[in-house]
């Protein structure tokens, strides 16, 4: 599979860092994610959406840990490259066995 991320960096007095979209095998792009500054380092947060009860739900997200990561790794690998660049992009070209993934769609066939 390949992921494709860019990452738009911003000075921020806030939390958030910089926003990064991901395009997988040329194919959808993920928008929105953003790179946050936490207690204990960088983490990405997935796009979300507002519930009318007040929460915030996630409107796309890995279906499998091992993804999570591989997009974790590439976004932030991506964002930590030159902090002297307000927007950058690479192309990661990452072997991904589906089968591994054990994917099972909540939609019918």
């Amino acid at each position: 599979m390949e992921i494709k991320v860019k990452v738009n960096k911003f000075e921020s007095e806030g939390k958030t860092k910089a926003f990064a979209n991901v395009t997988l095998d040329s194919s959808i792009v993920l928008t929105g994610i953003k790179v946050i500054e936490g207690r204990n380092g960088l983490f990405t947060s997935m796009a979300q959406r507002k519930t009318p009860e007040g929460e915030y739900k996630d409107i796309f997200y890995p279906f499998t840990k091992e993804f999570r990561t591989i997009l974790n790794n590439a976004i932030l690998e991506e964002y930590n490259k030159d902090d002297s660049i307000d927007s950058s992009e690479s192309v990661l070209d990452t072997q991904i066995n589906e089968e591994a993934l054990d994917l099972e769609f909540p939609f019918g066939d």
